[in-house]
């Protein structure tokens, strides 16, 4: 079945049909969805991170246009904005202007990272959170806002019904693991035949987390095994303790967001 996304669903729609495949690129044509039956696919979620668009000549303009393009072809598509703490003081208008665009499914998704040397959510102020809160597309986007979306030791059946999947074909387990599963265009693609334990104590999409860590409680060594899975995809990451070094100092001088969707 099909796929999330804002990237090749082409890829999925044909070669994953009893999976959910997740995507997190740039659409540089969207004519490509004029190809994938609509059908087909389950959802796709734009993240709207207004101050990048701003950047290019007419780039929320062309990001809306392609939203809505995708509308009218029949997609089930909702955009996201990312609420980065400059932006809440215009997040009520903007996604008010979303919506007189003709944008269905305009929603604020919490900013998770830092600003100004303050990291979020926690510190939003209790009346920024219920703004935020007041324009959200899901409940539990409460859960995400008090940092209360954790999955670690939870079964999770991402791995076995729901991937990541990059340009080249190789298969990931979410949005946060690095443990592989194969090249779906080299034909070593092979899924987990069972959930098992989500080794992350931070999750880089909770809301993956809220459809598929529901499983109950792992067992203390299949935690240990699938920590020591993603352990052993780090070189394979390019990660050495130089990057990491450089990493710290720029978390600490500047603001970087986390993956926001």
């Amino acid at each position: 079945m099909v796929a999330y996304s804002l990237g090749n669903v082409v890829v999925v729609n044909y070669f994953l049909p009893k999976y959910a495949t997740f995507f997190n690129y740039a659409v540089h044509n969207s004519r490509l969805y004029l190809k994938v039956p609509p059908e087909r696919v389950i959802f796709m979620n734009a993240g709207f991170h207004i101050l990048a668009r701003e950047k290019f000549a007419r780039g929320a303009f062309q990001f809306i246009e392609r939203v809505l393009l995708l509308q009218e072809r029949g997609f089930n598509i909702d955009v996201g904005y990312v609420t980065y703490p400059p932006l809440l003081s215009k997040l009520s208008r903007d996604i008010e202007d979303l919506k007189a665009l003709g944008v269905r499914l305009p929603n604020a998704k919490t900013f998770r990272g830092y600003f100004n040397g303050k990291k979020y959510p926690e510190a939003f102020t209790a009346d920024e959170k219920a703004l935020i809160y007041s324009y959200a597309l899901d409940p539990r986007e409460e859960r995400v806002l008090n940092s209360e979306a954790r999955y670690f030791g939870k079964l999770c059946a991402a791995g076995l019904s729901s991937f990541r999947m990059d340009p080249a074909g190789n298969v990931y387990r979410c949005a946060t693991s690095w443990k592989k599963y194969g090249n779906l265009f080299e034909g070593s693609f092979r899924p987990d035949t069972a959930p098992v334990a989500c080794p992350f104590r931070h999750c880089a999409c909770p809301y993956e987390g809220f459809k598929y860590a529901n499983g109950g409680r792992a067992s203390s060594g299949g935690v240990i095994r699938e920590v020591a899975n993603e352990l052993l995809a780090i070189p394979g990451r390019g990660i050495t303790p130089k990057k990491v070094l450089r990493y710290v100092r720029r978390k600490m001088k500047f603001a970087f967001p986390m993956r926001n969707h």
